[in-house]
């Protein structure tokens, strides 16, 4: 694997994970502070996951307004209850202070290394890649752009003044032309690839051995039987979207799902974050699970003009959905794998929703 000094990593990577910066792979990436290896964060994608954060705090301090004044409307809580709430909701940080002070806590946590965009790279540098139509501009409207311009741009700018080779963690095509011309940014998709650039991670540890072993010759029934526990847990009572098809107009009326099965699909393993006694892994699984979700159909009435309820029913579906896991384990890293324990599994690619097929009353009934 080529060697990089630095990472960048583009909002839509942050996105894509939720903005869950405390968490996962985000939060794994503290590993690399004090390392010679920098996690670069310019001001411009700074700016952009902050704004992201301040819109999701907005819509989350709404809707548990909302909640509040539905309580009080149908009695859910008592009159005292109700103001005590009400009083911290009289009290509560700005969404920007709040998105902001989130972001610089990261930061912080992470030991990035924040570069303003405009000490790197001139409004003119951008506007001749633009006219010349050179990634990441291209054919088209293209003013959308002009922010990923000078990101790279000004990253490209950074990594030659200090030395340094850049991976690009990214799910943009612009970016992705964009790195291919560059001297010193490469480009990936996949954020777990970063957590390679450290030797402590080339999964040297005895336990990684011995479970990478264990799994090609389907011997690790007990890490199996672990992750099992951990899924079957997180994936009891999910409640994913309602998706279906019918004559009837539908409502769904909620839903809930238990895990039936799993695998992994791959023996491969990929170590996150080691720290003293614990570590941080991922590997790729295929899930499946039964969802039974309840509908009320409805019938339109020609005459009157509306929809007429004619009746509920309850569909079970079987779903199967792949997702990477991060696998928390605890123990001696120089021991075998059966003393190791578990301690948390984490599912990355949660599923979103669930096609329950044709919907039809039961006419047996």
């Amino acid at each position: 694997m080529k060697e990089y000094s630095a990472i960048l990593v583009d909002t839509s990577i942050y996105d894509n994970f939720g903005l869950k910066l405390d968490q996962g792979y985000f939060a794994s990436l503290k590993q690399f502070k004090n390392t010679p290896i920098v996690y670069l964060v310019p001001d411009v994608i700074a700016s952009e996951v902050t704004s992201h954060i301040e819109e999701k705090v907005k819509t989350t301090q709404s809707a548990l307004e909302k909640a509040l004044k539905d309580s009080e409307v149908h009695k859910c809580l008592d009159q005292e209850s109700c103001e005590q709430i009400g009083a911290l909701f009289a009290n509560k940080e700005s969404p920007i202070d709040i998105a902001t002070s989130q972001f610089d806590a990261y930061s912080d946590l992470v030991g990035a290394t924040r570069i303003d965009c405009n000490d790197h790279v001139s409004i003119s540098n951008v506007l001749e890649q633009y006219f010349a139509k050179k990634p990441p501009f291209g054919k088209g409207k293209k003013k959308n752009e002009f922010p990923d311009a000078i990101i790279l741009m000004a990253t490209e700018a950074w990594a030659k003044a200090n030395d340094k080779q850049v991976i690009a963690i990214a799910k943009d095509g612009d970016w992705k032309n964009y790195c291919e011309i560059s001297e010193n940014i490469d480009y990936s998709e996949e954020l777990p690839e970063v957590f390679q650039l450290l030797e402590q991670n080339n999964a040297q540890y005895p336990y990684f051995k011995s479970l990478v072993k264990a799994l090609e010759e389907e011997q690790a029934e007990d890490f199996l039987s672990e992750i099992e526990t951990h899924l079957s847990s997180l994936l009891d009572g999910i409640a994913p979207d309602q998706m279906a098809d019918s004559f009837q107009y539908w409502e769904a009326d909620g839903c809930n799902g238990w895990m039936t099965d799993f695998s992994l699909t791959s023996s491969e393993i990929t170590v996150i974050d080691v720290e003293g006694t614990s570590a941080i892994f991922e590997v790729s699984a295929s899930i499946d699970i039964e969802v039974e979700g309840e509908f009320s159909l409805y019938a339109y009435d020609t005459i009157d003009g509306d929809h007429v309820y004619v009746g509920g029913v309850i569909s079970v579906a079987e779903h199967t959905f792949e997702s990477k896991l991060l696998v928390t384990v605890e123990g001696d890293l120089n021991a075998g794998i059966e003393d190791l324990c578990i301690e948390q599994v984490e599912i990355v690619n949660q599923v979103s929703s669930v096609d329950f097929g044709f919907l039809e009353p039961d006419y047996s009934e």
